[in-house]
């Protein structure tokens, strides 16, 4: 398959949009990026994604000009729709720059339905107290889940939740916005990795009932603690081990989540 020239999200038009249409984009940031970043010359063509899951249509387009900070382009065909495949929610305790935003990238590349920071008791990354600063750094993370998923030519860019502590995550999986009653959780496997735990499966036997939803909570650096471990002795987790190997958080991750792509 070839590599669009451009690729971007949109807005919906407000009514069912039409080979031949011409879309204007006004939004500043994307027409700087356009022009200045991608540097598109008319008649180039790539993929637009307009609206919002679940209703998306994506559309091969053919970019017209730029006037007076106003992007415009014309629809050609509809792309056709990506494959089904099951939802994947990574829950990564924080991690330092720059392994934090690299993961957050990869993640995204690698199809993830949505991104669950989580702060646990060995995180050399601290969240930050003050509103202000929250805000700051969840708009820089989006940002980079946004960019990654424009380079990897996604349909959807993965939601990313606020941070949550260890505790309230793995006692309250409904957190995730997964369906939860009493113990049952229908369709969906919640699996932790543990590295050399006696009572951890590994990650491909995890697999072999397919699922409709996968949460993968992977912990820092420093792994987990001794009473963080004890947390993942009550149903619905499975402790998982992605080998015989330490493996450091970002490589976990990516190890973990092409499994999950493969078994999908």
């Amino acid at each position: 398959m070839n590599r669009h020239q451009f690729w971007g999200f949109l807005p919906s038009p407000g009514t069912p949009p039409q080979a031949g249409e011409l879309i204007r984009v006004e939004d500043a940031a994307q027409v700087h990026y356009w022009q200045r970043v991608r540097r598109l010359s008319p008649g180039q063509t790539g993929g637009l994604i307009l609206g919002q899951a679940p209703s998306l249509e994506g559309w091969h387009a053919r970019f017209k000009t730029i006037e007076n900070g106003s992007a415009c382009f014309e629809l050609l065909t509809p792309l056709p729709q990506p494959a089904h495949r099951p939802s994947i929610t990574l829950a990564l305790a924080l991690l330092k720059q720059p392994a934090w935003e690299a993961t957050l990238d990869t993640a995204t590349a690698l199809g993830v339905t949505q991104i669950q920071p989580v702060i646990s008791a060995h995180c050399v990354a601290q969240w930050p107290a003050a509103g202000a600063d929250q805000e700051k750094k969840l708009s820089r993370w989006q940002a980079i889940i946004q960019a990654a998923a424009v380079q990897s030519e996604r349909w959807q860019t993965p939601a990313l939740l606020a941070p949550l502590t260890l505790q309230q995550l793995v006692v309250n999986p409904t957190a995730l916005g997964q369906t939860f009653s009493g113990q049952a959780f229908s369709g969906q496997a919640f699996m932790v990795a543990l590295e050399r735990s006696a009572g951890a499966i590994p990650l491909l036997n995890a697999l072999q009932s397919p699922k409709k939803a996968y949460t993968l909570l992977i912990g820092p650096e420093g792994g987990w603690s001794s009473a963080e471990r004890a947390l993942f002795s009550h149903p619905p987790w499975q402790p998982v081990t992605l080998g015989e190997t330490i493996l450091t958080a970002p490589l976990a991750s990516l190890y973990a989540l092409s499994i999950l792509n493969a078994a999908g």
